[in-house]
């Protein structure tokens, strides 16, 4: 007896119908946008012919269709009414996107048709770049149509109807509803940018006054305050005299000899001093010494090098102001000790200049609170007014105050 063969039940078999054509169009899409090759250069130029400037409108359709097929193992309900507001929708954006093809080309409306076809040939078949594409052929088709019969007026007010049609389809809405969900959404945007425009209109923002006024604060006292120096000042003249016999070393290298050499260690930098027979030194073998960013100045029997301190030491204002004499504004030390100053009883005028960044403000601060450090006693009016932003002198020592007196820049200095 023959054996029965098992049957396999017709709902247990798989059907991999819609996993093959949704990933066919999902791969499809994808090649469209990357122009993979000439495949994806043909789609595209395809789906713009068709479909015109707004065609990835219909891939990206397509792509959730065969999502859509991949996971629900089925296509949409063509005969739904969504879906029938959809294509709807693309036939009146087509047309209204057409119109303006129309206007952009100057295209005759008796052959728009023809004309749409011969512009897109020119583009194609001769590698011009065209601005736009309009709504395709479907859209030349459907403004063929509706221009001969309602003129281009006509044509865009059925294409505003159907665009609200298709509106209603898709959201099975009625145009009631549809008004009220927008009315109703555009108040909760209202009410929340009145919301956001209370909440900001109750800070109580600074006047420009107010804003320069507080600005103003820019005397800080705390230029008068110790700062302890933590640098170490031996370990830098060290540095400072391994560098200098490494220089005496190249100098003779390099077949010169030196009459006079000295070296001075600053706050900031240390400066190199050579006299002699100096001119035979390449500045190469001063940057393997140094390692670092320097200033050189050379002559036929001169060098000077400044380079920057590994160690730098903290100059405060208090201690040049201690340090100077009593009528004497300082406002720096050289690299040999000497103290750099502006006495106002003798010179009229000082320039500051420099870049953004390099320090003018605080050279001003330091500047303007000096004077009033030494010259308290001489002075009882003293110009403020250099600019907006040095107009306040609110954080000044009590003992200041009575000598502190904020006037014009046009007026006189000093009484």
């Amino acid at each position: 007896m023959a054996k029965e063969k098992k049957q396999i039940p017709k709902d247990t078999k798989k059907d991999f119908f819609y996993e093959i054509s949704g990933t066919l169009t999902i791969l499809l899409c994808l090649i469209l946008f990357s122009e993979l090759g000439t495949v994806g250069l043909f789609l595209k130029n395809l789906f713009k012919v068709l479909f015109g400037d707004y065609y990835f409108v219909v891939v990206f359709y397509l792509i959730g269709q065969g999502i859509y097929a991949l996971v629900k193992e089925k296509w949409f309900d063509f005969k739904s009414l969504r879906f029938n507001g959809f294509i709807l929708f693309l036939f009146s954006l087509f047309l209204l996107v057409h119109l303006s093809f129309i206007n952009l080309y100057q295209i005759d409306e008796s052959r728009i048709l023809a004309d749409t076809i011969d512009v897109y040939k020119d583009a194609i078949f001769n590698d011009k770049i065209i601005d736009s594409y309009g709504g395709g052929v479907i859209g030349a088709i459907a403004a063929q149509i509706f221009v001969v019969l309602f003129n281009s007026t006509g044509a865009l007010i059925f294409g505003i109807i159907f665009l609200l049609l298709a509106l209603t389809f898709i959201t099975n809405l009625s145009f009631k509803t549809i008004i009220y969900s927008i009315t109703f959404i555009l108040g909760k945007i209202k009410k929340f940018i009145l919301l956001i425009y209370r909440y900001f209109k109750n800070i109580n923002y600074p006047t420009k006054k107010e804003r320069i006024d507080k600005r103003g604060l820019l005397i800080n006292i705390n230029l008068l305050s110790d700062i302890e120096n933590s640098s170490n000042d031996l370990l830098q003249k060290r540095i400072s005299n391994d560098e200098f016999i490494a220089l005496v070393s190249l100098i003779y290298q390099s077949n010169g000899y030196i009459n006079e050499k000295a070296f001075y260690v600053g706050y900031s930098v240390t400066r190199f001093y050579f006299v002699g027979s100096v001119s035979n030194v390449k500045e190469e073998g001063v940057d393997l010494i140094l390692k670092r960013k320097k200033i050189l100045y050379k002559e036929q029997n001169r060098l000077i090098i400044e380079v920057p301190n590994k160690i730098k030491k903290i100059l405060t204002l208090k201690s040049l102001l201690l340090r100077s004499d009593k009528d004497i504004i300082p406002y720096g030390i050289e690299v040999n000790d000497l103290l750099l100053s502006f006495n106002p009883l003798t010179h009229q005028n000082i320039l500051v200049s420099g870049d953004v960044g390099s320090g003018i403000k605080t050279f001003i601060r330091s500047f303007v609170l000096s004077l009033i450090f030494k010259l308290k006693d001489k002075f009882s009016l003293i110009v403020c007014d250099f600019l907006d932003e040095f107009s306040d002198l609110k954080y000044l020592p009590n003992m200041f105050y009575p000598i502190v007196k904020k006037v014009n820049i046009m007026d006189d200095i000093f009484d």
